[in-house]
């Protein structure tokens, strides 16, 4: 069967070859006859990136009943002398020793502390940090030395015990008698508040009263009571608690306590 193609150029017939092919362009006006070539196939990596993007997820509405979160309820801890408002205290000076004793007033007893060397200044003690002599050389000069430095440290790790602690602490540490005792009805034999001795007068010391503690188990204590608003706090608590055992010497002391008792 003899089969004739038309040019797609100039629309001549063209005959096949012997083989039945076309030939690849036409003998009377030269175009080019090879077939154009398929257009590829989308792969999937086309079919993919050229579909629509899903619609997002719906948004879910705020959740406006949810319980809110209970406050942190922050601790502060608290200022020097504020620590307990209820359990009032007052000061009392050892000449002998130069040390500053510190006395708290509960509903039974007293709390007494050896705060050591220092200064107190509008109720607040201050440690002394350093030592007021030089001792001399020698074996006995570096153990006074290492004793007075011993006080020193003592002093300031007291101080700060004691402006942290509650009264079960303070109750506890007086108990062990390590620097500190309790001064309760059954512990004292006597108790008097005199006025300051001639010779402190004498030698400048600034006293107001003297506290006189005569203890069963620590023995005689003498503190000297350097401000007014401490006689007055020590006759009223010695006077409510010891009772008969107690004897006010000083006469502004003793008519203050008449005039406050109903």
């Amino acid at each position: 069967m003899n089969l004739t193609f038309s040019c797609t150029h100039c629309s001549r017939p063209l005959a096949p070859d012997a083989g039945g092919r076309i030939p690849p362009w036409c003998r009377h006006c030269g175009a080019d006859l090879k077939p154009a070539a398929p257009s590829p196939l989308p792969t999937s990596s086309t079919s993919v990136t050229d579909r629509p993007a899903p619609p997002p997820p719906p948004v879910s509405p705020a959740i406006t009943d949810r319980p809110s979160r209970a406050p942190v309820r922050v601790e502060t801890p608290p200022l020097p002398g504020t620590l307990s408002p209820a359990l009032r205290y007052f000061h009392g000076y050892n000449a002998w020793r130069e040390d500053v004793h510190r006395i708290y007033v509960t509903d039974y007893d007293w709390l007494v502390f050896q705060l050591g060397p220092g200064s107190v200044s509008h109720g607040h003690f201050t440690p002394r940090t350093r030592m007021r002599y030089h001792a001399p050389i020698g074996l006995l000069g570096a153990i006074a030395m290492w004793s007075e430095s011993q006080r020193l440290q003592r002093a300031a790790r007291v101080r700060d015990f004691l402006e942290t602690a509650d009264e079960e602490l303070l109750r506890e540490y007086a108990a062990a008698r390590d620097g500190g005792y309790i001064v309760g009805p059954d512990d004292v034999t006597e108790l008097t508040i005199d006025p300051p001795s001639f010779w402190s007068r004498l030698f400048g010391a600034q006293q107001e009263g003297v506290l006189k503690i005569h203890h069963r188990w620590e023995g005689k204590k003498v503190l000297g009571l350097t401000t007014a608003k401490d006689v007055r706090l020590a006759a009223e608590a010695a006077t409510r608690l010891f009772g008969d055992m107690t004897r006010i010497n000083l006469p502004w002391a003793a008519s203050s306590l008449r005039t406050s008792t109903p």
